[in-house]
């Protein structure tokens, strides 16, 4: 049995003479707990104890002792209490130390069970740029294969200023359980104290953190849980590769620490701290309508030997003052019932418990430090929630739906274009600028985003639009570059399969206007390019399961991610969102529906783009006339006429075969009724 985990009441093993005898004289809680930083002895649960005393011994016998690599020293005076001894002191100063200590591996290393880990840690210094060699310090990391595969972690992201500890699944896409704190909480120079915790009987996976402040005190600063799949127990992966401390693994780049740490203890069992009560879920509402009270659960427990005595929901309409709802235990867990509110209200609200020692926690757990809430918004079923026609022409754009939501360009100012794809304006972005609006109307499970975009590059990653989670890669709506192509998709958290995406073959260019469509439905998401004269391209469908995407927190992106290195350059125009699918009737072949003719001249993109050496390129005529369609090099030199007579009005197709031509780009051109349309296309041998 795990320590500290609800163990059955002294009543239950003593008569009632000798539980009397022994209230007197006997603490209250059936186990003490576990004091923080040390030092430990080692038990029967312990595979590693590390304390730094001079060497690298380790007080546990089922592991090994651990190898110095690079410059470690023993610091007596670390400025922790004097009873731990010295302090190992791993110098990286310059990126020529490269100092770590590697444990070798055992199985009593490899951890699939109920683990702590414990250590303190004091960073001297760390690199904030991707060229730094301390950029993500890995304190503790028992790398996989590849290395980021890990058992386990604990490790400094410098640029957010903030700790992350977790694992990867050995299971499904191998997914990440990971517990991250605040940004902005490392300050160099610091003291903190690490558990790390997976608790296999309530499916958590736990960060506490402590903080030596310099009055001697020791604060807890964070606690944090992360649930795991009680069906599948998210399994840790497991590999032969040794522990590192204070590096990720023997190549080391961007991972190395500088700076102390001491008292490593690793166990397989959960240890029994001095916790608030877990949060363990709350449920998040999708944007609600009018008339009807909204009501939220929240899955609570507690850690050790407490019960919880409150749960309280915290809410606030259009960053009014707060209002507390009191949350009733019943089948669901702990439930209460936000009033209804009106049309265009956004509501926030997070979850407080409280155990019977007074100790709380909220949900997020940072709720009332950075303002981090849950939020929906109250909408109208099948609106249009947001549309930007750029036809101001000056200034911040204008959302012209329903909601009216505001426009932020940042990091510039908006520049307008007379190139447009309708209308007089259309947007230009650049590398260093894009558009973001902070709005939960622009979130929903079935919806449909559209743009035209008009690209100075093609550059793969580079993202045109992004609805996103948290962390930024689980999304709610994106579409986003190849190298050569476009893609549109989301993440769906239902969904074993991970990402729900869909690639399209056809090759995009710079320089020319094309439409994108994207529609989540109830069964799939589909995906559609389509040239400057609003003529379809090509249309995939990829299939969902029924599942819905997750419920975007952050700010939308036009031009961008959260990642800056996803900015886009180019036009934009005509951006719409709307929170339900409006067409639900495809063909999926690029040719217009039976018995239907095209409205004008279209040339399609070749198929397959690039190709070696056969392709295959479609164009439509409104009616029978003279067509001529011919090849040319990138010089404007005819290599190849491929069709010249009179067709027929309707879609036709004409295979391209280019033996005895060499690899590169080449132009082909279309001219029918006056017409003259010219695509690219790649030949790769």
């Amino acid at each position: 049995m795990q320590q500290g985990y609800n163990k059955p009441h002294l009543l239950n093993y003593f008569s009632w003479g000798i539980v009397l005898t022994l209230l007197f004289v006997m603490p209250w809680h059936t186990q003490a707990q576990d004091e923080i930083g040390g030092p430990y002895t080692a038990d029967s649960n312990t595979v590693l104890l590390m304390h730094f005393n001079g060497d690298l011994s380790n007080a546990a016998d089922s592991t090994a002792d651990g190898t110095a690599h690079g410059s470690i020293q023993y610091i007596q005076n670390s400025g922790l209490r004097s009873e731990l001894g010295s302090a190992a002191r791993i110098e990286n100063g310059s990126p020529q130390d490269s100092s770590y200590i590697t444990i070798p591996d055992t199985a009593a290393l490899d951890l699939d069970g109920a683990w702590t880990i414990e250590l303190w840690v004091n960073v001297f210094t760390f690199g904030e740029s991707n060229d730094d060699w301390r950029r993500q310090p890995r304190i503790v990391n028992k790398p996989g294969d590849p290395w980021y595969q890990a058992n386990y972690w604990i490790y400094l992201r410098g640029a957010p200023r903030n700790f992350w500890t977790g694992y990867r699944e050995d299971v499904g896409d191998g997914s990440y359980m990971e517990v991250i704190t605040p940004e902005n909480l490392v300050e160099p120079g610091t003291w903190f104290h690490f558990a790390f915790i997976r608790d296999t009987t309530n499916n958590l996976v736990v960060q506490l953190l402590h903080r030596k402040n310099n009055d001697g005190s020791i604060e807890r600063i964070f606690f944090g849980t992360t649930p795991f799949d009680p069906v599948t127990e998210s399994p840790p992966t497991i590999n032969d590769n040794p522990l590192y401390i204070g590096n990720s693994h023997a190549a080391g780049g961007g991972f190395f620490l500088d700076g102390f740490i001491d008292e490593l203890r690793i166990s397989t069992t959960v240890r029994n701290y001095d916790m608030p009560p877990v949060i363990k879920s709350v449920e998040t509402l999708g944007n609600q309508t009018t008339g009807s009270d909204y009501s939220v659960s929240s899955d609570i427990l507690t850690l050790g030997n407490t019960n919880i005595s409150s749960a309280t929901l915290h809410y606030r309409v259009n960053e009014g003052s707060w209002q507390q709802l009191s949350m009733a235990e019943d089948t669901a867990g702990y439930t209460a019932s936000i009033p209804a509110q009106g049309q265009g209200d956004i509501v926030e609200y997070y979850v407080e418990a409280t155990d019977n020692e007074g100790r709380s926690s909220l949900s997020p757990a940072n709720a009332t430090e950075d303002t981090t809430f849950y939020q929906f918004a109250i909408w109208q079923p099948e609106t249009k929630t947001l549309h930007l026609s750029f036809e101001e022409g000056s200034g911040a754009p204008v959302d012209s739906s329903l909601y009216g939501n505001t426009v932020e360009v940042l990091n510039g100012e908006a520049s307008y274009s007379d190139d447009a794809a309708a209308g007089n304006y259309s947007m230009s972005l650049s590398d260093s600028t894009w558009l973001s609006i902070d709005s939960p109307f622009l979130t929903s499970d079935r919806s449909r985003t559209e743009l035209w975009f008009k690209a100075d590059s093609i550059i793969g990653g580079r993202r045109l639009i992004t609805s996103s989670a948290s962390p930024w890669y689980n999304t709610n709506t994106q579409i986003w570059f190849t190298s050569t192509s476009i893609k549109a998709g989301g993440y769906f958290p239902e969904s074993s399969a991970g990402y729900v995406e869909a690639t399209l073959d056809s090759g995009v260019f710079a320089n020319e206007w094309y439409h994108a469509i994207y529609q989540v439905m109830e069964d799939s998401i589909m995906f559609e390019l389509r040239d400057a004269s609003d003529e379809l391209i090509q249309r995939k469908f990829t299939s969902h399961g029924g599942t819905n995407p997750v419920q975007a927190s952050q700010p939308l992106a036009i031009g961008n991610s959260p990642v800056d290195a996803h900015r886009y350059s180019g036009l934009v125009d005509e951006v719409k969102m709307y929170n339900y699918p409006t067409d639900t009737t495809f063909t999926t072949d690029i040719a217009d529906q039976p018995g239907e003719l095209p409205r004008r001249v279209a040339l399609d993109q070749n198929y397959p783009n690039p190709f070696n050496p056969t392709t295959t390129i479609s164009y439509k005529l409104p009616q029978a006339t003279q067509v001529t369609l011919s090849v040319y090099d990138m010089l404007g030199r005819k290599v190849r006429t491929l069709v010249d007579t009179r067709k027929s009005a309707g879609a036709h197709t004409v295979q391209f075969e280019a033996n005895g031509m060499a690899s590169g780009m080449y132009l082909y051109r279309l001219e029918a009724e006056g017409v003259s349309k010219t695509r690219k296309m790649m030949l790769m041998k």
